[in-house]
């Protein structure tokens, strides 16, 4: 089943006063489960396409079909409550709240989903365990490595059992050993919860991890390949 099916894709902007084609009329489709990388050289499009699909950008032209919804037919508001009950997102800067511990990061996704204050503590303390940070949720970000930061943002991605996560470059920020132990978490919560995964990124370790590639070259899909 299709939970990502993108036709006629095409963004395009001023920058500089020049016409930029991000994308030019991308056809994709993401089936629930999957794990995907995209790759691509800088400015191929690859963060452009992510952006579109998790309705964090609008389109120039095309279609984002996304859980059975259409992004462009949503209004603001309807948008925004699929984005919180269907979408994680996985920053390469972390985007954590610096103010927030690990535990609380972790579940404010939660809080805005209004889960019940139980619910959420047995949510976040399993997540936090999933994701290798068990004993760690009393920590803010700076008390954190990067690479624990990074996996208080998958939590925090995770936690609300989203039906699909996105994540841009989530590797880029950390070093090889941290890195590879990220990409072994998230495939694990792949492989054994059914989360479906679509990853930007230069990595070879996440190519190498992912089951598909789709390869893009000046906002247009060059190759796609199933493992």
């Amino acid at each position: 089943m299709a939970i990502v099916e993108v036709r006629g894709l095409a963004r395009q902007y001023a920058q500089g006063g020049v016409d930029v084609h991000a994308l030019r009329g991308v056809d994709l489709t993401i089936e629930t489960g999957e794990f995907t990388a995209l790759m691509g050289p800088s400015g191929s499009g690859k963060t452009t396409l992510l952006n579109l699909i998790g309705g964090l950008d609008r389109a120039t032209s095309g279609t984002v079909n996304l859980d059975g919804h259409d992004l462009g037919a949503l209004s603001p508001a309807a948008l925004s409550d699929l984005r919180l009950q269907r979408l994680g997102f996985v920053f390469q800067s972390y985007n954590l709240i610096p103010v927030l511990s690990a535990f609380e990061n972790a579940e404010f996704v939660l809080l805005l989903q209004g889960v019940p204050a139980a619910e959420r503590k047995r949510r976040v303390l399993e997540t936090l365990a999933a994701v290798g940070l068990e004993g760690l949720g009393d920590r803010r970000p700076n008390e954190l490595s990067g690479g624990q930061q990074q996996r208080v943002a998958v939590a925090r991605a995770i936690a609300g059992r989203p039906a699909l996560v996105l994540a841009d470059e989530p590797t880029a920020n950390l070093d090889s050993k941290t890195g590879h132990g990220l990409i072994e978490t998230m495939a694990h919560l792949n492989q054994v919860h059914g989360v479906t995964f679509v990853f930007a990124t230069h990595d070879p370790k996440v190519m190498d991890a992912a089951r598909r590639v789709v390869t893009l070259v000046d906002g247009r899909i060059a190759e796609d390949v199933r493992k």
